[in-house]
């Protein structure tokens, strides 16, 4: 096997020891995943504490995405365990759902419902009591940067791809939830819309636990107080941003190569 880097064992034996907060939103203990003969996720172990934004960054395929759709509970964990929100994920699932949100990598939106129907929808799934529900509603769309398209009644055909992210991230935070998941939410953008996607996130990130997954890591050191670094289903290294980048260095390398003349 691989040498296992140090931060990933602390955090593992942190996990197994109990030493974190009582209330930390999200508990990964020894998570994995096996399709058949291929193991997609190895032995993951990690805790978000409140008010964090966690960063799980790796190329396609490293296991980002099956990572949260085993937290989320769409698929089931081969072996491990987790708390989501203080629930259990294998005894507690509707207990998870409730306090969740999830912004998935590709947008799931119904070409002919408009913005509004779409929160509406998933305001009454959440649960959201009905005289809160306009008030939330608007609210949402203010802090998504929707109103326009809102008050035109727009269909979800005839937003742009980064109106549509909107709408996906809106739809993750209806209903106030403690722990969001975002996977990729800017993959496919252009880069003016990106950097207005990352200034959202900024602002919804206080009092919640955000955990995002990207395979930039300028988006994870924008927006990500911890990073873990997964590869071939297995994280790491785990730290804070300044402490991975002393480890592994930081900056660019630049090869300059010219003809001798």
């Amino acid at each position: 096997g691989v040498e296992e880097d140090e931060d990933v064992r602390n955090e593992r034996i942190r996990m197994i020891n109990g030493d974190f907060a009582e209330d930390t939103p999200v508990q990964v203990y020894g998570l994995r995943k096996r399709f058949g003969q291929f193991t997609a996720v190895d032995n993951v172990s990690f805790h978000i504490p409140n008010n964090q934004c966690f960063g799980m960054l790796g190329p396609n395929g490293a296991g980002k995405t099956t990572v949260i759709n085993m937290l989320t509970g769409l698929i089931p964990s081969t072996k491990g365990d987790a708390k989501i929100g203080l629930k259990d994920l294998r005894t507690e699932l509707d207990g998870v759902f409730r306090n969740i949100g999830v912004c998935p990598q590709f947008d799931v939106c119904w070409p002919d419902l408009t913005i509004e129907e779409h929160l509406k929808f998933y305001a009454r799934v959440k649960g959201v009591p009905a005289e809160h529900e306009a008030n939330e509603i608007t609210q949402l769309v203010k802090d998504v940067g929707l109103v326009d398209a809102y008050q035109k009644k727009s269909m979800s055909k005839e937003l742009s791809g980064g109106m549509r992210r909107r709408l996906s991230l809106a739809i993750a935070l209806v209903g106030k939830p403690p722990v969001v998941f975002l996977d990729e939410p800017t993959t496919g953008l252009d880069p003016e819309t990106k950097r207005n996607i990352w200034t959202l996130i900024d602002s919804f990130k206080k009092n919640r636990c955000v955990v995002l997954t990207t395979h930039s890591m300028d988006e994870a050191d924008a927006l990500c107080a911890r990073i873990g670094i997964m590869s071939h289903g297995r994280l790491r290294c785990i730290g804070e941003n300044l402490h991975l980048k002393s480890i592994y260095g930081s900056g660019y390398r630049i090869d300059v190569r010219f003809e001798q003349g």
